[in-house]
């Protein structure tokens, strides 16, 4: 049987009977690991999926009971391992290459994540610039139309005060013309 193991002598292990059938096979353990795919002289040899009980499995290329070729592992949380398999383990370059992958993406994000926030941050800038910006034209607005009302009221005032002292020199003058004028009669 295909074992994970956690050393590296049973990582890769397949315990079958000894025969030397060929061609295209489903292989079920006791565990419920599955192999589906194709067995030379009682080999998985070729290509085949092999499915661990916890769901993770293994899809490529096979030889000599162990992942050799081209292959991807799945591991349960859906995490894949693409790659060039040897004799049962990854390739060093290509898992290299998966880190550095995994590394750009997650790069990637955070950048992504940072021009989010940054392009956040700069539309509340300008929404609070243009509400302050509003709030001064309403402010000065307001000053202007309190400025216009009290010179309106202060020419009023003026115009009144023009008015009454108008009327009181009229006055003042038709009442010295009559005291003139009774005074000639």
């Amino acid at each position: 049987m295909l074992t994970k193991g956690s050393t590296v002598k049973d990582r890769y292990q397949v315990t079958s009977p000894a025969n030397s059938y060929q061609g295209k096979v489903t292989l079920i353990w006791p565990d419920g690991s599955r192999y589906e795919g194709d067995l030379v002289n009682g080999c998985l040899q070729g290509y085949g999926v092999f499915t661990w009980p916890d769901l993770s499995n293994y899809k490529g290329d096979w030889q000599n009971n162990l992942p050799h070729g081209e292959g991807i592992y799945t591991s349960t949380d859906g995490s894949e391992c693409e790659g060039i398999w040897e004799a049962g383990k990854a390739s060093r370059q290509k898992v290299e290459e998966e880190q550095k992958r995994q590394a750009e993406e997650e790069a990637k994000r955070q950048a992504e994540e940072e021009a989010k926030r940054k392009a956040e941050e700069e539309a509340k800038r300008q929404a609070e610039e243009e509400a302050k910006r509003k709030a001064e034209e309403e402010a000065k607005k307001k000053a202007e139309e309190e400025a216009k009302r009290k010179a309106e009221e202060e020419a009023k005032r003026k115009a009144e005060e023009e008015a009454k002292k108008k009327a009181e020199e009229e006055a003042k003058r038709k009442a010295e013309e009559e005291a003139k004028k009774k005074a000639e009669e």
